[in-house]
């Protein structure tokens, strides 16, 4: 049961990820309120990841 368990989840790509498409939204111009970015950045993020991502 113990090898089973999931220790340890893969945030800091995921977040570095995030942050990227966050500045790349910015850049391009996609969204002119900051927080409309953030949002649009985390759904792309969200659409990119896969399970895989997230364990190591």
């Amino acid at each position: 049961m113990e090898k089973n368990k999931i220790t340890f989840l893969n945030e800091k790509n995921i977040k570095q990820k995030a942050e990227k498409n966050y500045e790349n939204m910015l850049k391009e111009g996609y969204a002119q309120n900051p927080i409309a970015a953030k949002l649009l950045a985390f759904q792309k993020t969200k659409k990119d990841i896969n399970s895989k991502d997230l364990l190591k």
